[in-house]
């Protein structure tokens, strides 16, 4: 037997596993089998009235084309140190003097525009810097005014975005202190 079906045996609807012999509202025995088959057309319990499963959408996202655009840097200048090849890094690490001039090139495949590029100083501080995007060509010129270990990585691009629009290699900046030699003398006592 099948449930949903008719049993005169005991006067109740099979319901996979036990037999509904009464009217759930009411505990009232059916009347006859039209009766319990008229309600099992539209009881929650039916199968067949259970709302269709949520398609499980994990799956689906993880697969969506990613439509983030990645900038690619690929000449820095006004550096104390750089990488010879940049784009064979998996993070790029530069080091700077403060308070200098230092560009960033590269490309990004968007539209032009103008938009901020976020840096996090070691200590949790945000500095932000104008990049511009002209005829798929990026560019932006940085000086950090203060010493320290500087940060942008795509999560940093992103965060204040209302949709994620970018991918970067973490790109690590060490700004060195500007100090001047002066002459010292030492005196023998």
């Amino acid at each position: 037997m099948t449930t949903g079906t008719w049993n005169p045996e005991f006067n109740g609807i099979d319901i996979g596993g036990g037999y509904l012999v009464a009217i759930p509202e009411t505990l009232q025995p059916w009347k006859n089998e039209a009766e319990a088959l008229a309600w099992w057309e539209t009881a929650e319990e039916n199968p067949a009235n259970q709302p269709e499963p949520v398609a499980d959408t994990t799956e689906q996202t993880a697969e969506a084309e990613d439509t983030r655009q990645a900038i690619t840097v690929t000449e820095i200048n006004g550096t104390v140190r750089k990488p010879e090849d940049i784009a064979a890094q998996d993070v790029v690490r530069i080091t700077v003097m403060e308070d200098t001039d230092m560009t960033l090139k590269g490309t990004l495949d968007t539209d032009d525009e103008v938009f901020i590029v976020p840096f996090r100083q070691e200590s949790g501080n945000i500095v932000y810097f104008n990049a511009q995007v002209k005829d798929g060509e990026f560019s932006a010129t940085l000086n950090f005014r203060d010493s320290g270990r500087y940060e942008v990585n795509t999560d940093l691009l992103n965060a204040e975005l209302a949709t994620p629009r970018f991918t970067s290699k973490p790109l690590v900046v060490y700004v060195m202190r500007n100090t001047t030699a002066s002459d010292t003398t030492a005196s023998d006592s």
